[in-house]
């Protein structure tokens, strides 16, 4: 009987670690039709080419040497366990349908561009923000309040 109870609870963690792996497989698989590895490159790249523009002075041969310490792989990996928290395997189930159809497909091939586009719009409507609020402060529509006033206690 004990032997019996051994193997059934054997067989259920088993079950659950493939369960486990089969997720896991799933979001290597969303990871990949995202092509993720290759966002990751591009990225590193285009933080690079910001870094050289900056900094001049240094050798290419150390930007190469730093492309080269970059693994994609090790980005998924964080990837994974992030996904793994938000979304079910019916989830992912339905994103790799979604990444395999053509919008899909066209999601994954401009979502480059789209990126780079959000992010300069974002940092523009940031720019027009702040020198909105700062004529705003010039012209004295907006004020710091008064330091607080020291009480008898300090």
């Amino acid at each position: 009987m004990k032997r019996k109870k051994v193997i059934t609870v054997f067989v259920l963690f088993l079950g659950i670690l493939s369960f486990a792996q089969s997720k896991k497989e799933k979001i290597k698989e969303v990871m990949g039709l995202m092509e993720v590895d290759k966002l990751t490159m591009q990225t590193a790249e285009q933080m690079i080419g910001y870094y050289k523009n900056n900094f001049s002075d240094i050798p290419e041969d150390v930007w190469n040497d730093f492309l080269k310490e970059i693994h994609p792989e090790k980005m998924i990996e964080s990837y994974v366990l992030i996904y793994d928290k938000y979304y079910t395997e019916s989830d992912l189930d339905e994103l790799i349908t979604f990444y395999k159809s053509p919008v899909g497909q066209k999601t994954i091939k401009n979502m480059p561009a789209i990126l780079k586009e959000s992010m300069e719009a974002g940092a523009q409507f940031g720019r027009e923000i702040g020198e909105r609020l700062l004529q705003k402060m010039k012209d004295g529509k907006y004020q710091s309040p008064p330091p607080p006033m020291p009480s008898d206690e300090d």
